[in-house]
């Protein structure tokens, strides 16, 4: 299985890192694992395919740094006239502070 990660800065105001659950972080894995279906399969398909997380877990808080590591499923809906499926993938992310306090990045494996 090929493992890809990618990452995203999301420019906050909050100086803690947000919990794996929260929605700032629910919508960066999001954003994330979309623009990974229109990379591998092109945007016709993305246009017919809805994500969603389930099963959002913490796995891990580094006591140091604050930073999470998460566990979820992502759902993947794709329905056409022609064609509908609807499964689930396990996916891990990471969710970290930015060293200005600030910003915090979201790391998703599993794509």
């Amino acid at each position: 299985m090929l493992t890809i990660s990618m990452s995203f800065l999301f420019i906050g105001c909050s100086s803690n890192v947000p919990d794996c659950n929260d929605s700032e972080t629910r919508d960066l894995v999001l954003e994330i694992s979309n623009e990974e279906v229109i990379k591998r399969f092109g945007r016709e398909l993305a246009s017919i395919t809805d994500l969603s997380l389930e099963s959002v877990r913490t796995t891990n808080t580094n006591e140091k740094t604050g930073a999470n590591s998460c566990a979820a499923d992502l759902r993947i809906k794709q329905n056409s006239h022609n064609f509908n499926q609807n499964r689930t993938a396990p996916i891990t992310y990471t969710v970290e502070l930015a060293n200005d306090g600030d910003d915090f990045y979201v790391t998703v494996y599993g794509l």
